[in-house]
C-alpha cells in the first residue's frame, strides 16, 4: 500500500455566504473587538478550521430545520443603526418569537450560557435588531464535559434565555458607543 498525504486546504470556505455582505460593519467585528480589549482576545487558536466547523454546524441545522420545521427560518442579514447582523434563525411558532442561535464549541458543557459573555452580547444585539427578547441556544459541546462525570464525547444542550429589555438596550448602547469610539460609525 502506498499512501500520499496531500497538502490540500479545507475544500470549501463556509465563512462566506450568499446571504451575507462583508463590506458593511458587522456586529461580530464590534463584539470581538470589545472582547479582545476586555479579556485579552479569543481563548482559541486562530486556526481557520475552528470557524469552518462552527459555520458547518450552523448551516446544517439551518438547512435541516428548513425541511423539518418550516416555522424556523434563516432571516438573512439584518441592519440597525448602521450595524449589520446575521442571525442563525427565528422561530415563528413561539409566542413571542424566539431568536435561534447555533453554537458548536470545544468549551466544556459545564459552562453555562451565563459564562458566555460573547454569546450573550451577540444574541442581545440580534434581539435588538429584530425586536425580540428571547433566544433559544442550540449548543453542541464537541467534548462534552471532558469526561469528568459522564462518558467523554459530544453533548448537545439547548437553552431558552429571556432577556430583559433593559439588558438588550444597555448592550446595544455598548455596541454603538464602541463602534463610534473606534470611528466605525
Amino acid at each position: 500500500m502506498n499512501i500520499i498525504e496531500l497538502d490540500d486546504p479545507f475544500p470549501i470556505d463556509l465563512t462566506t455566504a450568499p446571504d451575507r455582505t462583508f463590506h458593511k460593519l458587522h456586529l461580530s467585528t464590534i463584539y470581538t473587538d470589545i472582547e479582545k480589549k476586555l479579556f485579552g482576545g479569543p481563548r482559541i487558536t486562530d486556526n481557520p478550521l475552528w470557524a469552518q466547523i462552527g459555520f458547518l454546524y450552523e448551516r446544517v441545522l439551518a438547512d435541516c430545520f428548513q425541511e423539518k420545521y418550516p416555522n424556523i427560518f434563516r432571516p438573512g442579514e439584518v441592519e440597525l443603526d448602521g450595524i449589520t447582523g446575521s442571525p442563525d434563525g427565528i422561530d415563528l411558532d413561539c409566542d413571542p418569537m424566539y431568536l435561534e442561535e447555533y453554537k458548536c464549541t470545544w468549551l466544556s458543557s459545564k459552562n453555562t450560557i451565563q459564562d458566555m459573555w460573547k454569546w450573550k452580547v451577540q444574541t442581545m444585539g440580534y434581539c435588538k435588531m429584530l425586536g425580540l427578547r428571547d433566544c433559544r441556544f442550540r449548543v453542541l459541546h464537541m467534548n462534552g464535559d471532558y469526561g469528568r462525570k459522564t462518558e467523554y464525547g459530544p453533548q448537545y444542550k439547548s437553552y431558552i434565555v429571556n432577556y430583559a429589555q433593559s439588558e438588550i438596550d444597555e448592550n446595544w448602547d455598548m455596541i454603538l458607543n464602541h463602534a463610534k469610539a473606534m470611528k466605525w460609525l
